[in-house]
This record gives C-alpha cells, sequence and structure tokens, in this order.
C-alpha cells in the first residue's frame, strides 16, 4: 500500500483540497473549493494527475444571448434529472421551447419545430389540398379540402409521411373497387345488406354531425354539452327510410342516451318512446316539451 499524502491546502488548477472526505474503493477522495465558490468531492489520483481542474464551471458554456438558427437563447432554465444545464429559447415564430446545451451545441435544434415544415397553403398530398394552418392542443394542422368536397384537419406529421391521403373517401373507393370474392379478406357469410351497411359508417357521421349542430351541440334532456351523441328517435334498424333524415335524430349526452337505451333496450326505439323517457326525465307538461 502506497504512503498517504496530505494534499490539504494544496491547490490544484482552479481546485484548492480543504479536507480528506475517506476512501471509495482503493481510492482516496477529497473536499475541495473550486474557485467560483462551488464545494466538490475529487479523487487525490484526478486532482495530482490534473484530469480535474474544477467542479465543472470551466467546461460550461454559457448559451445566453447567442442566435442559434431560428432560436434566440434567452437564458438557462434549472437541469434535467441528470444534472445536465437546460436552456430557454424563443423561436422566431414566437414560441418558447426548452432545449439542453448539448442539444444547441451540436446543431440538433435550431428552431421550435417550425422550421422543419415545409407545407404551404395550396399543397396537395394525395386527394387533400392544404387550405389552412391551425394550432390544436398545442399541435400544428392543416385544415384540407378533399377532391370530394370535404373538409379534414390533418396534423403535419400526417400529411408529410402519407399516413392520410383524404378525408377517408380513399378507403371507401378502395373497398369499393377490391371488394368480392377475389378479394383476401371477402367474408361470404355476410348478406349483401350487411356489406351496405358498413358501407354507411361515413354517411351516419355526417348524420350525427347535422343533428347537433342543429341542436346547437346541447343535450335536449339536461343541456350538457359534453360528451355527446345523436340519437335515432325512430330506430337505426328497423326505420331504415329515416336513417339520415336530421328530422329523426335528437342530441343526447352520454348519460342521458345510456339511460334511454337502458329502458327501451337499443333496437326498437320509437319516437313514442322517447316522448315517453323526455316527460319521465324532465317531468314537464306536455306543451313544454322542446319542438323537435
Amino acid at each position: 500500500m502506497g504512503k498517504f499524502k496530505d494534499l490539504t491546502g494544496l491547490k490544484y488548477d482552479s481546485l484548492t483540497a480543504l479536507e480528506r472526505t475517506g476512501n471509495h474503493g482503493k481510492k482516496t477522495r477529497w473536499r475541495c473549493r473550486c474557485d467560483c465558490g462551488n464545494i466538490v468531492i475529487v479523487a487525490a489520483d484526478q486532482l495530482v494527475s490534473g484530469h480535474t481542474k474544477s467542479c465543472g464551471c470551466k467546461s460550461r458554456v454559457d448559451y445566453t444571448g447567442m442566435k442559434i438558427g431560428r432560436l434566440l437563447v434567452v437564458g438557462a432554465a434549472g437541469r434535467d434529472g441528470g444534472g445536465r444545464q437546460k436552456w430557454l429559447c424563443r423561436c422566431d415564430c414566437g414560441k418558447d421551447v426548452i432545449y439542453r446545451g448539448c442539444v444547441l451545441r451540436d446543431g440538433q435544434a435550431t428552431s421550435c419545430g417550425c422550421g422543419h415544415i415545409k407545407i404551404k397553403e395550396g399543397h396537395c398530398f394525395g386527394r387533400l389540398t392544404t387550405v389552412e394552418l391551425v394550432i390544436v392542443k398545442n399541435k400544428r394542422k392543416w385544415v384540407c379540402i378533399c377532391d370530394c368536397g370535404n373538409k379534414a384537419v390533418v396534423s403535419v406529421d400526417k400529411l408529410l409521411s402519407g399516413h392520410t391521403k383524404s378525408c377517408g373517401c380513399y378507403r371507401v373507393d378502395y373497398l369499393k373497387a377490391h371488394a368480392g370474392p377475389e378479394s383476401y379478406n371477402w367474408n361470404p357469410d355476410l348478406t349483401q345488406e350487411d356489406r351496405e351497411s358498413r358501407r354507411l359508417g361515413q354517411r351516419n357521421k355526417e348524420w350525427s354531425l347535422s343533428v347537433m349542430r342543429r341542436d346547437i351541440f346541447t343535450c335536449q334532456i339536461c343541456g350538457c354539452n359534453r360528451r355527446l351523441n345523436a340519437h335515432h328517435l325512430d330506430g337505426y334498424h328497423w326505420a331504415k327510410a329515416l336513417r339520415f333524415d336530421i328530422s329523426n335524430g335528437v342530441t343526447l349526452c352520454e348519460t342521458c342516451h345510456r339511460q334511454y337505451h337502458i329502458l327501451f333496450g337499443k333496437k326498437n326505439s320509437t319516437k313514442e318512446k322517447f316522448d315517453l323517457f323526455y316527460r319521465f326525465v324532465k317531468c314537464m307538461p306536455r306543451e313544454q316539451e322542446v319542438v323537435l
């Protein structure tokens, strides 16, 4: 075992050894004060060899005020779980973001993300043509017009990746073109009526939206305006001629909708049953009922 060397008071670059703190394995460790005022614990061999020269302040870079791409570094923003410095940056578009120093140093970040968006108004992606850029829950999305005339709101990444090419009509047309006994997913147990029913999904969505828009997106029983459903007065399963008749629908919240079907079942709805349910829940005279 080598002879112990007292380093107390000795200075190694920016570090001054204050006292021995014991051993860590076979290495002796010393509490040291850096010229910047920080106290650090350093192994003796790291001090003597000159491998460690400071508490780390010499290797730190102050990015405050630097302009990196579209980013202006405003100031420090704390440290992450690994103790690495984070920096608050303001993008030219006005958005504030936080990046680690290594990300800024290596040029991995030059904007808040807007610099990577190459989409402009009027660009076409499949059947979609971009019309307007909007922010939905802090995410950039484009309002697009489909070749069929419908509108769709699509995220930037799905447009760029080609994941979304239409409002949904492309899939419908594709299935129609490839439907038949030759298709690998052809189900011979389905009747033609079942196949037609599956193709009605898009029309049913449009009908539901029209009903809720007419009712100002408000439940006609309790007045709630969250978690809404469009309910068929005369049942969807038996009143086929009225499936997409707006006058055959009414807006209900999930709670009222569930209560109705608990009382009357799911496949035998009628206007008369809904009138009974309305009076039962609202407890008001018939003449005060909402005109549907």
